[in-house]
C-alpha cells in the first residue's frame, strides 16, 4: 500500500509539472478566429439547454473546456484545454489534467463547463484557492461554483481515487488574443468513485 501511494504522488508530481509546461507554453499563443468560433458555437448549443440557461444568466463568468479525452488502463488521466470567459469575453486560457489511480479501462471524450456564480469563486479560481470534491462526471454544485459535464463519446470503467487539476492564464490585454507568461495557477480537486 505505502509503495502505492508514492507511485501515485510521483505520478501526480509529473502530472503536475507537465501540465504547467504546456499549459505556459500555450498560454504565449494567439487565440485563432477558428478557435473562437469552436467556442462560440459550443456556447451556443449549450445556451439552448434550459437547465444551464439559468446558470449562463446569473454567472459571473465560466470556463469552457470543449474536448476532454479521457483514458485508462490501470492509471487513468484526462486532459483538455478551455477558455475562461466574463461577461461573453475571453478573460484567459485554462487546462484542466485529471489522474487517477485504480481500475481503469478504456476511454472517453467529454466537454465540461465550469460556471462561477461570484466574482470572488473567480477569483479563486484564478488564483488556485479552491478545493472542489466529487467526479467530473456529474454535475457538481458546490457553494459559489456550479460544474457541468456532457459525455461526447466512449467507453470507460472505472472504479479509482484521483484528483483534478486546473490552470489558468490570464489574457494580457483586453484589445488582443495575446496571453501573458505569467506562470499558471491551479486549481486541486480530489476526485473518487
Amino acid at each position: 500500500m505505502k509503495q502505492t501511494t508514492r507511485i501515485f504522488a510521483l505520478f501526480l508530481s509529473l502530472v503536475a509539472v507537465l501540465s504547467g509546461c504546456a499549459s505556459q507554453s500555450a498560454s504565449r499563443a494567439d487565440i485563432p478566429q477558428s478557435e473562437r468560433s469552436k467556442y462560440q458555437k459550443v456556447i451556443g448549443e449549450l445556451k439552448q439547454n434550459k437547465k444551464l440557461a439559468p446558470y449562463f444568466e446569473q454567472a459571473k463568468a465560466y470556463a469552457l473546456y470543449p474536448g476532454i479525452g479521457r483514458a485508462g488502463l490501470g492509471f487513468g488521466a484526462a486532459y483538455g484545454k478551455g477558455l475562461v470567459f466574463q461577461r461573453d469575453e475571453i478573460i484567459g486560457m485554462t487546462s484542466v489534467t485529471q489522474v487517477n489511480v485504480g481500475f481503469n479501462l478504456g476511454g472517453q471524450l467529454y466537454r465540461q463547463i465550469v460556471f462561477f456564480k461570484t466574482p470572488e469563486a473567480l477569483t479563486h479560481f484564478k488564483r488556485g484557492n479552491l478545493e472542489l470534491g466529487g467526479q467530473a462526471n456529474a454535475p457538481a454544485p458546490i457553494s459559489d461554483i456550479a460544474i457541468f459535464t456532457q459525455l461526447r463519446g466512449g467507453l470507460l470503467i472505472e472504479v479509482s481515487i484521483g484528483g483534478h487539476y486546473y490552470s489558468f492564464s490570464p489574457r494580457a490585454r483586453a484589445d488582443d488574443n495575446a496571453l501573458p507568461t505569467t506562470s499558471d495557477s491551479v486549481l486541486r480537486t480530489g476526485a473518487s468513485q
